[in-house]
């Protein structure tokens, strides 16, 4: 708007024309008719600063006269062939968005005709200049209310796709569990019906009949568990504090009774006595249970299971070292998600009942923005756990 403003005044001559826009730093040069620059703007005066500026941050109309004389008493250079000068605010008052410096030449000075065109001018200008910058301030929203847009479409469309993913790990884990009960519940049902059928079994096999259906009761408590111990893990956090240290000690003296029984020594090494963590004591059961129970059942009889649990400022660590077979590389990430029906099986590690355990632990850590690494130590493995400390 300010450049057609000029466009249209400068044909009155012999006028010359600025025009400045009002910037966060102050006032700034747009554009000029009649002349090359604007000569307040670019006089060097010694000790007086820009004349330009300072003739417009008085922030009304104002006239000066007899600039070839200003100049060189100020002893400004160059002296531009200019006579008097009148700055223009345009824009509400007090805060002007814009203005116009008009020169004359220096053979002739400003009329009262002129002044009262100026009044006029600043009068009829000053509001379309305000209306003009709400349209432009309105347009700019929009452009940003739309960058907003996509952005937050994006981010939905992310969330989206997480919602799917998680959707999918859910319906995979219960497919699985419910898939690994029918194993348990027809060895139950199929010899109890012997029994039931074949009263003479009981005499010739009815303890060892029993002892499996024992077993297999077992596994379906530990399914059973595990389905229970998910829904609980899918739960947000409470905000709560846990002391991983005595629930460590928990843990291990509940699982002592199973490393006993393979004469394997649980050694626990600490670096403190106590260790406050922002999680519930819940989640802190089934991180340490599921990882030190995996340890115990593929360590051979007779070596140790090495715990650690120790944090500086940063993170909290917790690694199980154990003596056992190790992980098939080929299979190392799949242990950390449920197995779907129609895909293999990791061989000789699902039957023993690692089952769920570390994908219980993978969704516990994700609930915690921790991480999980499993290496192999040749013999063994070491599970790696980490939670950073907010």
């Amino acid at each position: 708007m300010l450049l057609v403003l000029s466009e249209v005044l400068s044909p009155f001559l012999p006028w010359k024309v600025s025009a400045f826009k009002d910037d966060p730093d102050g006032p700034a040069p747009v554009c000029c008719f009649g002349i090359e620059a604007d000569p307040l703007w670019m006089a060097d005066a010694p000790g007086a600063g820009n004349l330009g500026l300072g003739l417009l941050q008085r922030g009304e109309r104002t006239r000066l006269d007899k600039l070839q004389e200003r100049f060189q008493r100020l002893r400004a250079a160059p002296s531009p062939d200019v006579g008097e000068a009148m700055s223009i605010p345009l824009g509400p008052s007090g805060r002007p968005q814009g203005y116009l410096i008009v020169y004359t030449g220096s053979d002739r000075t400003f009329s009262r005709e002129d002044e009262r065109f100026f009044s006029l001018l600043e009068q009829v200008l000053s509001p379309r200049l305000q209306a003009l910058k709400l349209v432009l301030d309105l347009a700019a929203a929009n452009e940003r209310l739309e960058v907003k847009v996509m952005e937050r479409t994006a981010d939905l469309q992310q969330a989206m796709r997480q919602l799917e993913e998680l959707d999918q790990l859910k319906r995979a884990f219960l497919n699985n569990v419910s898939h690994e009960m029918r194993t348990p519940l027809t060895s139950i049902r199929s010899y109890a019906d012997v029994l039931r059928r074949h009263p003479q079994k009981r005499i010739e096999k009815g303890d060892e009949y029993l002892s499996i259906i024992q077993d297999e009761t077992a596994k379906l408590e530990g399914l059973i568990s595990d389905l229970l111990t998910y829904t609980k893990i899918k739960e947000p956090p409470r905000g709560e504090n846990s002391d991983l240290l005595a629930v460590l000690d928990e843990v291990v003296k509940g699982l002592t009774p199973q490393a006993e029984a393979k004469q394997l020594k649980l050694q626990v090494q600490r670096a403190s006595e106590v260790l406050f963590y922002d999680m519930n004591k819940e989640d802190s059961t089934i991180l340490f249970k599921h990882v030190v129970d995996n340890a115990i059942k593929f360590s051979p009889e007779g070596v140790k299971v090495k715990i650690y649990l120790l944090h500086d400022n940063k993170k909290v660590v917790f690694a199980v070292r154990d003596y056992g077979p190790g992980f098939p590389k080929d299979q190392r990430e799949r242990l950390l998600e449920p197995i779907e029906p129609g895909k293999p099986a990791v061989p000789s590690f699902k039957n023993p009942g690692l089952g769920m355990g570390l994908f219980l632990v993978k969704e516990v850590l994700s609930k915690y923005g921790g991480s999980i690494a499993i290496e192999n130590m040749e013999p063994g493995s070491n599970v790696l756990v980490e939670l950073p400390k907010h």
